[in-house]
């Protein structure tokens, strides 16, 4: 298409920055309810995070599953990201009972860590997308898909997900910031 014909169909522009101004919005919006939709389970999700004595093994939504992994290691967690495929289901199948599993928006992984000794942490999947719920701690990602365009939706479920796993990173790493803190305070007095 020539730039005549691209100038043509934009015009004087407002279209397009209406377009963009509102797929923003949708989404600054969808994080405001995430935000709102934090309860007790993100503090239990905390709380497992950091009591986890072995090893953090993330799989999962590849981009999701990286920046978790990735918060998680600066923060001080020994932690290993698992790309899909049949390696990543034999390390999920061998996890041991001091390690944690955290699945990310991955309800065909779900099967192979169900019956790991591993505590388990599933991310973005409702409870009976991802397994018996009695089996891990399930930290839903809200999106209100009624409200969103059908065309962003894809988009906002993947931002709210990463948001989410952001929020666990970050909070984890103040909270073993706060503990250090707290640990050096007492041995100096």
């Amino acid at each position: 298409m020539s730039e005549l014909s691209i100038t043509a169909l934009v015009g004087s522009g407002g279209d397009v920055l209406q377009c963009g101004y509102t797929s923003l919005r949708e989404q600054a919006r969808s994080l405001e309810r995430l935000a709102a939709s934090i309860d007790e389970r993100f503090v239990k999700a905390v709380r497992l995070l950091l009591a986890c004595k072995g090893q953090i093994i993330v799989a999962g939504q590849h981009d999701a599953a990286q920046r978790l992994a990735s918060g998680l290691n600066d923060a001080g967690c020994a932690v290993r990201s698992l790309s899909p495929g049949t390696a990543c289901r034999k390390t999920l199948m061998a996890a041991r009972p001091e390690d944690l599993v955290v699945l990310l928006a991955s309800e065909d992984l779900w099967s192979a860590c169900i019956d790991s000794p591993a505590s388990k942490l599933v991310i973005g999947c409702s409870s009976d997308q991802g397994g018996d719920a009695d089996a891990a701690l399930h930290l839903p990602v809200v999106v209100d898909a009624a409200s969103c365009p059908s065309h962003l939706l894809p988009a906002v479920q993947e931002l709210a997900l990463l948001a989410q796993v952001d929020a666990l990173a970050s909070t984890v790493m103040t909270q073993r910031q706060r503990a250090l803190g707290d640990a050096a305070q007492l041995m100096a007095e």
